[in-house]
This record gives structure tokens, sequence and C-alpha cells, in this order.
């Protein structure tokens, strides 16, 4: 089983940078916010990181915060039975991704 622990994202959609989400404390996590503060923006984020694409089919070029203007960043921790993942995405003029197993690069 798929355990999430710990999303951070940089500049993606609306968020600026060093945002963090700490899945790991709690059984359930809900987001509660008024329309338009990008609670719908998280899945798709966690989406992007995991699967390489999204369930909305938003461009690549369109999920950077267009005022920043930087590109964006994406990190994800998770675990697999006894085995800890993290997995980070960069995109700048070119796409990066990294998948550690267990601290290893895989």
């Amino acid at each position: 089983m798929i355990i999430l622990q710990k999303l951070k994202w940089d500049n993606c959609f609306s968020y600026g940078e060093d945002n963090e989400l700490d899945l790991s404390k709690d059984v359930l996590t809900q987001l509660v916010g008024t329309n338009g503060v990008g609670k719908s923006s998280i899945p798709l984020i966690l989406e992007e990181v995991l699967f390489n694409k999204n369930s909305k089919n938003v461009k690549k070029a369109d999920i950077a915060n267009r005022y920043v203007n930087k590109g964006y960043d994406i990190s994800l921790d998770f675990t697999v039975d006894n085995d800890s993942y993290n997995i980070s995405v960069s995109r700048r003029s070119t796409l990066k991704c990294k998948l550690l197993k267990n601290d290893e690069d895989i």
C-alpha cells in the first residue's frame, strides 16, 4: 500500500514558493477554503508528480505560476511497504525527474 507522507511545491498554479503539506500527521486530510484559493490544485499537483499528467489535461506550461515565471518544483515523500521513496520534478526550459528509494537514486 502507498502511504503519502509529505508534498512540497514551488510556483504551481496560484501558489508561490515554499509550500508544504504534511500528509503523515493524520489519517484523513481535508482541504477547506473559499472558492478560488487553490484547493483543487493540490490533487492536480499530486497527479503531476506521480503520473506526469493530470485529470484536467492542464498543459505543463500552464502549471507554472505565470506571475513568478521561474518554472516549478514538486516533491513527494511516500512509503510502499517498508521502503521510503521521494520523487521530485523540476520544470524550467526542460523537465527533470528524480526518484529515490531508501535515499538511493533509482
